[in-house]
């Protein structure tokens, strides 16, 4: 649902720039409120990357600061549900995201899904960068560098695998898997990780 939402956004500002008319971004700028409302009842880490893209797009297509105001106060959000040195956890946790459960962040295993929360990241890099909001963007830099770390920690090596056949190190060289604690590795995981 929350993914939907996104990929519709982004895709009427993108039809707007390949082929322009103003009831589509008059479309995306209407259904905004409804977006925020949701957000704000009942925030998800899901819905914020999605989002951000589509806002984003929809901020440098029309310059309206709701747009980016409203990618801020998600990814505001967002940082605070990722893990940092401070907060206790595993040293293979920091970087990653925790979860967010009625309406409280909760201790759950930081995983694959890490790599679409720093999608939205960008995005609101793009957007305190384009309005020199350095505060938020070496906000947004750091939560970065966290979570790329994070990731690139997750992926099988030669070195990082030793417990297993040579044979199958081999096969598993370059691999993301899913978590610290699930090393099952599936194609999209892969995919989100790059």
């Amino acid at each position: 649902h929350t993914r939907l939402q996104g990929d519709w956004s982004s895709d009427v500002c993108s039809s707007d720039l390949a082929s322009p008319a103003p009831w589509k971004l008059e479309t995306v700028r209407k259904a905004l409120p409804y977006y925020q409302k949701t957000f704000e009842e009942s925030p998800s880490m899901a819905f914020v990357p999605w989002q951000s893209g589509a806002m984003t797009e929809a901020y440098f297509l029309t310059k309206d600061r709701k747009f980016a105001d409203f990618v801020f106060a998600m990814n505001d959000w967002l940082i605070q549900m990722q893990y940092f040195e401070a907060d206790g956890v595993p040293t293979p946790w920091v970087g990653g995201f925790g979860g967010f459960q009625a309406g409280h962040k909760v201790r759950s295993t930081p995983g694959a899904a890490t790599a679409g929360y720093c999608e939205g990241l960008v995005e609101a890099c793009r957007l305190a960068k384009a309005l020199g909001d350095e505060k938020r963007l070496e906000a947004y830099e750091n939560a970065l560098r966290l979570g790329f770390l994070f990731l690139m920690g997750s992926q099988y090596s030669m070195t990082e695998s030793p417990y297993f056949e040579r044979w199958y190190s081999q096969k598993l060289n370059g691999a993301f898997y899913a978590s610290v604690e699930d090393g099952n590795v599936r194609i999209e995981i892969g995919r989100a990780h790059v």
